[in-house]
């Protein structure tokens, strides 16, 4: 009894991970390419405070137009603090489709983390969607891991509904928030 108890012990602690192990081209699932240039550690993967954020952002660059006349791009800076505006870094963001009542009015956001457009502010506050679908009327989701929460717009505190025409590069410039949760 003593030895199968012994063999369990040396068996789980074998299974132990490596904790100076180094893993390279992470696959980060965030629409940008894992990072090549540098390693990071095991004990680096886990879940990024916002003082500590292991993954760099690339800044966003040109955005080009859509690849389609059936599609739209769409682009904008989140910030916070209107006296002092600063980009809101590494934001999770969603475009996600209204759905409306019988009378076409529109009753709320379908969001799903597994099939609506996804992106991430860069350094700068700036986020794109490419290629977005202009078959639908959409809102703007900000994830937060824990909960998500639907952007209004900060001048007006009213939804944002944003309606895309063909081939078209829709700039929605600033948006500065007093706070964001």
């Amino acid at each position: 009894m003593k030895k199968f108890i012994f063999l369990c012990f040396l068996l789980l602690c074998s299974c132990a991970p490596d904790v100076n192990q180094t893993a390279t081209n992470i696959d980060i699932t965030t629409g940008y390419p894992s990072p090549t240039q540098q390693e990071m550690t095991i004990t680096d993967l886990g879940y990024p405070s916002s003082s500590s954020n292991p993954i760099s952002v690339p800044t966003i660059g040109v955005i080009p137009n859509p690849s389609s006349s059936e599609f739209a791009n769409l682009t904008g800076y989140l910030k916070i603090s209107p006296s002092n505006p600063e980009p809101e870094v590494g934001a999770l963001l969603y475009l996600v489709p209204i759905i409306h009542n019988e009378s076409g009015e529109p009753l709320l956001a379908g969001f799903s983390r597994t099939t609506d457009i996804k992106t991430m502010t860069d350094p700068n506050g700036r986020f794109y969607f490419a290629d977005v679908p202009i078959d639908k009327v959409y809102t703007i989701i900000l994830d937060r891991v824990s909960t998500a929460y639907l952007l209004k717009d900060p001048k007006t505190n009213e939804d944002i509904l944003i309606v895309l025409e063909p081939n078209t590069v829709y700039d929605l410039g600033e948006l500065i928030y007093q706070e964001l949760p």
